[in-house]
C-alpha cells in the first residue's frame, strides 16, 4: 500500500495520529485510556467513549516515515514539553512565556500531527481536511524545511482546572475554527493545551503576540476549564 507521507508502495505500520506518549496522562489504574470528545458534550457534561489501549491509530505510514517523524520531531517534543516540564507550572489567565524551544523541531512536530489528521480516514479526524496543503506539508516534513514564523503559524492556550493547574489528561477530537480575521485554523487539544494551527497559503503576522516565535519563545495564555467548554 502507498505510504501517505513518502508516497512509496511499502508495507504500512499502525501509525498513531497523535503520538502514543501524549496519552500517558490519560491512563487509568488498569492502563486503559479514557477518551473524551469536545464535540459531544451536553449540558457541560462529556460523554465518555469506550476505553482504548494505545491511542488512535491506523495503517498510514511506512516504517521509514514512522522513524523519520519519531526521531526528528516526536522525541524532541516529548523531551521539551514533558520531560523538561515546559508548561507544568500553575498558569493564570495572563499565562506564561515558554522559552528555549527549538523552533523548527517544535513547529514541525505540530505540523506532523496536523498532516496525519488530514490524511487519516478515522472518523475522529473527519473535520481536518487540508486539501492542497497536504502536499505542501508533506514536502516540508520530509525535507525538514525551515518555515518563517508567519507561515503556518501556531498559537495555543493552556487549559487550567483547580488551583490553575494545567490539565494534561485530555485529548479531544480536532475541530475547524475560522478566526475573526478570516484565516482558517484547526484546533487540537492535547499535552495540556489547545493548539491552533493556522492554515492558509498566505503568510500572516496577525497572531504575532502569541504565535510560536523563531527565537524559541511561545506566549501561552491560560483558559479555565469551564470557559473552554462554553467556548466550544
Amino acid at each position: 500500500m502507498v505510504c501517505k507521507l513518502c508516497k512509496q508502495d511499502k508495507e504500512l505500520q499502525e501509525s498513531h495520529i497523535i503520538p502514543k506518549f501524549i496519552y500517558k496522562p490519560l491512563r487509568d489504574d488498569k492502563n486503559r485510556i479514557q477518551r473524551l470528545s469536545i464535540i459531544e458534550h451536553e449540558n457541560k457534561k462529556y460523554k465518555k467513549l469506550k476505553p482504548i489501549q494505545d491511542g488512535l491509530k491506523e495503517r498510514l505510514l511506512c516504517f521509514d516515515c514512522e522513524q523519520l517523524l519519531n526521531n526528528k520531531y516526536e522525541k524532541y517534543f516529548k523531551t521539551a514539553w514533558f520531560d523538561e516540564n515546559k508548561c507544568s507550572v500553575p498558569i493564570s489567565d495572563e499565562g506564561v512565556t515558554v522559552t528555549g524551544l527549538d523552533y523548527l523541531k517544535f513547529k514541525l512536530f505540530h505540523l506532523s500531527v496536523l498532516f496525519r489528521a488530514s490524511v487519516s480516514s478515522l472518523p475522529e479526524f473527519k473535520d481536518v481536511n487540508l486539501g492542497k496543503h497536504d502536499d505542501v506539508l508533506r514536502d516540508i516534513l520530509l525535507n525538514e524545511e525551515y518555515l518563517p514564523e508567519t507561515k503556518y503559524p501556531i498559537v495555543c492556550h493552556a487549559i487550567s482546572k483547580s488551583e490553575n493547574e494545567v490539565q494534561f489528561g485530555l485529548v479531544t477530537s480536532p475541530f475547524k475554527l475560522r478566526q475573526p480575521n478570516g484565516y482558517n485554523s484547526y484546533g487540537f487539544c492535547f499535552a495540556g493545551c489547545v493548539w491552533y494551527y493556522i492554515v492558509d497559503g498566505r503568510e500572516t503576522s496577525c497572531f504575532s503576540d502569541f504565535m510560536l516565535r523563531s527565537n524559541g519563545e511561545l506566549n501561552i495564555p491560560g483558559m479555565p476549564w469551564d470557559d473552554f467548554i462554553n467556548k466550544h
